[in-house]
């Protein structure tokens, strides 16, 4: 008996498994898993964009705020190097903080003044503003550096003054020390979006991208550490020449006890017309052959009064040579502001010249003979490696003068003691300042 053969197509079979609707089959399954996976890597890869971009975004917005936050403390540092360099300055200056040979005030007379007697640093007040003081300030434009250093009111500028910017203001340091100064800068970024008001201007409305704030304290470096006590002091001989007694040197001051003629070598006082305090006989107010000053070298001597070597001095000072008569040149120095004057060589005064004033004195160092002429007139002090008077005339000095070998004079000259010019040249605000180590504050 033969076993029946069933046969039956694959298509038939497929057929068979695939369900229908309304007589419509389905179509197959295979591949339907794909699509819910690729699905969720394109989320995942998304998520992940998103929180690489939102990391971008952050670094980028610090990057930006550290570069402002750079700029700003920049503009601070340049602001205090800017008021160290002003104040140093020996310039008239006008409002707009510029060199002006019309006005009235160096940049440091214009902020402070200076108490002789106690060396201490007062701020100038503002009178347009009860209860504040006069501050500068600067904006750096497109063409340069725009300031403004006001007598009275806040710091003001113009429309078109826009850019980084920094106001300066001086403080007294707690508790007061003697010629000792503070100074504070804030720094801005921007002017702000208010014309003629810098972010850092007081009761500015300008927003400002970043400040920054530094501080710093400030020395006074004095042109003359130390005062002489006499009228005339020096490391050799005082000479007399002529017959007449008419040279006249005065020191009526208690506080020197009436000093008159302080020498290393000899001094006759026949030869002069010497005054003392009251009750004092003029030979008791000459002290001859002082051990201590005939036993200094220049440089020594020099160090002793001026605490400091002659080249530091030097450098601090307003260097000038001079030909037969410096008059001109030495007038024109002062007149520009300066009070510390080195004369390389001889100086040789002639006329009717006068140099200072009692309440702005100078001090002048001669690196050479100081001859001095005619009917000069000298307030300050002035330091000569030789002291040659012998030219006659009817000079005048008030303040002190000083020679490192010998002192010769003739003539009616007088020279005058003056503590008040002598307090004004050592704690009065002449000198130069000098920024203490390890004062400076960034917060």
């Amino acid at each position: 008996m033969k076993t029946p053969v069933i046969s039956m197509s694959v298509s038939s079979l497929n057929d068979r498994r695939r369900p229908s609707v309304c007589g419509i089959r389905s179509l197959p399954a295979r591949g339907m898993a794909t699509v819910p996976v690729v699905l969720m890597l394109l989320l995942g890869l998304g998520i992940m964009g998103l929180y690489a971009n939102r990391g971008l975004v952050f670094e980028q917005r610090t990057a930006a705020n550290q570069a402002r936050s750079t700029q700003a403390f920049e503009v601070a540092e340049a602001g205090l190097e800017w008021a160290g360099s002003m104040l140093n300055s020996n310039t008239l200056v006008g409002n707009d903080c510029l060199e002006n040979a019309s006005a009235a005030q160096t940049f440091r007379d214009r902020f402070l003044t200076f108490d002789s007697t106690t060396g201490l640093i007062a701020l100038r007040a503002d009178s347009a503003n009860p209860g504040n003081y006069l501050r500068a300030a600067c904006v750096f434009t497109g063409s340069g550096l725009r300031c403004s250093c006001p007598g009275s009111g806040f710091p003001t500028f113009g429309a078109s003054d826009i850019g980084e910017n920094f106001l300066v203001t001086f403080e007294a340091p707690s508790p007061a020390r003697p010629g000792v100064l503070r100074v504070t800068v804030n720094g801005c970024t921007s002017t702000g979006v208010a014309a003629k008001d810098p972010s850092c201007l007081p009761g500015g409305t300008g927003r400002a991208d970043a400040r920054a704030r530094v501080t710093s304290l400030y020395a006074l470096l004095p042109l003359l550490g130390t005062a002489p006590a006499a009228p005339v002091t020096l490391a050799g001989n005082v000479t007399w020449q002529g017959s007449g007694a008419a040279v006249g040197i005065f020191n009526t001051d208690a506080a020197s006890q009436g000093i008159t003629i302080r020498a290393g070598g000899d001094v006759d006082a026949s030869k002069a017309r010497v005054t003392s305090m009251p009750g004092t006989p003029a030979a008791r107010s000459i002290v001859a052959n002082d051990g201590t000053l005939s036993a200094l070298g220049a440089d020594a001597l020099f160090t002793s009064f001026f605490g400091m070597s002659k080249q530091s001095w030097r450098q601090l000072s307003t260097v000038i040579t001079c030909g037969t008569n410096c008059v001109d040149t030495l007038q024109a120095s002062v007149a520009s502001g300066a009070q510390g004057i080195w004369v390389e060589g001889d100086l040789e005064i002639q006329g009717n010249a006068s140099i200072g004033s009692a309440d702005r004195p100078v001090v002048i160092v001669v690196n050479g003979r100081m001859l001095m002429r005619g009917t000069a007139t000298i307030f300050g002090m002035v330091y000569a490696s030789e002291w040659d008077n012998t030219g006659g005339g009817s000079a005048l000095l008030r303040g002190a003068v000083m020679s490192e070998s010998s002192f010769t004079a003739n003539g009616s000259a007088d020279f005058y003691f003056d503590p008040l010019v002598l307090g004004r040249l050592t704690s009065g605000g002449a000198g130069t300042f000098a920024r203490l180590p390890g004062s400076w504050r960034d917060y």
